[in-house]
């Protein structure tokens, strides 16, 4: 996204508390069904994280 209102969501999601974190999706319960790297969504926030699936 670009222009005037852009922002790096991850980056801003980084600073919210772990229960807006949860709000928004970055927290998983059973059944863990639908994330695609199979990694907690959370896992994405931390700084320097490249999912699997980029790495090969």
């Amino acid at each position: 996204m670009t222009g005037p209102h852009a922002f790096d969501l991850e980056a801003r999601a980084a600073a919210f508390s772990p229960h807006l974190q949860a709000l928004l999706g970055y927290e998983i319960w059973p059944p863990f069904m639908g994330h695609v790297t199979a990694h907690p969504p959370r896992r994405t926030l931390e700084s320097g994280w490249t999912p699997p699936i980029a790495r090969a």
